[in-house]
């Protein structure tokens, strides 16, 4: 009997022990791993995250950024060609005037003679000097008879085919950049567009009809034509201005992304160094259980199906504890009381009730559990719930995050029903190891 006894009794305190030595060691590991391992890596990772979208959307409208300022200069530099092509075709005007005068004389007169009258194809009056036909061909309207209506024809002619070059080669491509809306300030060039084309409009109403009779000197021909041009650059400058600011602006907002994009590259670096800085953590763990071939990324993603087997093992030893204290009592109750000295020392522990009824150590077993568990959630929830975890690099077994989380529903399951019977086990061995200790009282 002595004998049985002794064995029963150190086959409890060695797997008191077990327990014990699993409990601390296993939790200490498992917080140790969540707030020094689990926790940074997945920060680290979701930062990563979060900078490469920024990375990204920042090169996007770089790209686009670019894109609108190549739009913008070549808008410019096309409209600039023009206005400098017709500031040339203003210049030669006086002398075109002086030099038509005579074509027009000459076409009014073979006119009358019974001549042909020339078409309008023959002679664009609105070209410079250089790229106009030789010959007297002016297609006047046969409806005009005289001289000076003729002339004055001729000038509105001018001016209107002018006017139409200049709202097509210039102010057209201002209005097509202003539908851009991705260029900010480019709505403003179309009403600046449409105020300068009014602007030389209204200044052509005004200029004396007569101006043609003189080449030089006040209210002439050079006059005319100095006064047209300085009212197209007065007109016309607001436009380039509006430009300017808007390819400065552009400048400094490109300035600024490229800036911002500098400075996510070294944030990235350092989260990669910190990374690896944190695959070297599992070095301990290495030297104590040998070489793990695994990488870091996939020990997290193991992380919460460890603990889950921690609490199985757990809820399995405890069990086992259970077991042999309740024979224990029962052997000594049953043919030989133990003295209560020896059977607080054999008996006791602070995982475990205290004997005879006292409040034991209960709250601890269930602090335990319930950590152990709220570390399982929240280790589930870090890693399942992030896709960034998830790459093309994944464990064999974790064939995608939707498998991934039905695994991790399931090992909760078993942990709270091994939790649950192992709880409701040591409840149980608490109520009964507190009956004989009210029935000697």
């Amino acid at each position: 009997m002595d004998k049985t006894a002794g064995l029963l009794i150190d086959d409890f305190r060695l797997a008191k022990k077990k327990l014990h030595r699993l409990f601390i060691i296993g939790l200490a590991l498992a917080l140790g791993a969540q707030f020094y391992v689990v926790e940074p890596y997945v920060s680290l990772k979701q930062r990563e995250a979060g900078l490469n979208r920024s990375q990204k959307e920042s090169r996007t409208a770089i790209k686009h950024s670019l894109e609108k300022e190549t739009r913008l200069r070549q808008t410019k530099n096309k409209v600039n060609k023009e206005l400098t092509a017709i500031r040339e075709r203003i210049n030669e005007f006086p002398d075109r005037l002086r030099r038509d005068l005579s074509r027009i004389r000459e076409t009014l007169a073979v006119r009358q003679a019974g001549g042909p009258s020339p078409t309008p194809q023959q002679q664009s009056l609105s070209q410079p000097l250089d790229r106009a036909q030789s010959g007297p061909a002016i297609p006047i309207p046969g409806r005009i008879k005289e001289f000076s209506p003729a002339v004055l024809w001729y000038i509105d002619d001018w001016f209107n085919r002018l006017m139409e070059d200049l709202d097509r080669s210039a102010a057209a491509p201002l209005r097509l950049l202003a539908a851009d809306t991705g260029i900010s300030g480019a709505d403003r060039l179309a009403p600046l567009a449409g105020e300068a084309v009014q602007a030389l409009n209204k200044h052509i109403q005004k200029i004396d009809p007569g101006f043609w009779h003189s080449y030089g000197g006040t209210g002439g021909k050079r006059e005319v034509a100095a006064g047209f041009r300085q009212e197209l650059n007065r007109v016309f400058s607001p436009i380039e201005t509006e430009v300017d600011r808007i390819l400065n602006q552009s400048k400094k907002h490109l300035a600024v992304r490229s800036g911002q994009l500098k400075i996510m590259n070294r944030e990235l670096e350092q989260i990669r160094k910190e990374l690896e800085g944190l695959s070297q953590r599992i070095s301990p763990l290495e030297s104590t259980f040998g070489p793990i071939p695994l990488e870091l990324k996939d020990l997290i993603r193991l992380f919460p199906f460890i603990l889950s087997a921690l609490v199985l093992t757990l809820s399995f030893r405890l069990n086992q504890v259970l077991r042999l204290r309740a024979m224990a009592r029962e052997l000594f109750v049953r043919d030989a009381p133990m003295p209560p000295q020896l059977v607080s020392y054999h008996l006791g522990g602070w995982l475990l009730p205290e004997p005879g009824g006292r409040p034991g150590p209960l709250p601890i077993t269930l602090a335990g559990f319930f950590l152990l568990m709220a570390m399982f959630l929240r280790s589930a929830v870090l890693v399942g719930w992030h896709p960034e975890l998830f790459g093309k690099e994944i464990l064999d077994v974790f064939f995608s995050q939707g498998v991934y989380r039905t695994g991790l529903a399931t090992a909760l399951l078993l942990m709270l029903l091994a939790a649950a019977k192992a709880l409701g086990d040591l409840a149980a061995e608490s109520r009964a190891q507190a009956a004989p200790g009210r029935d000697q009282a």
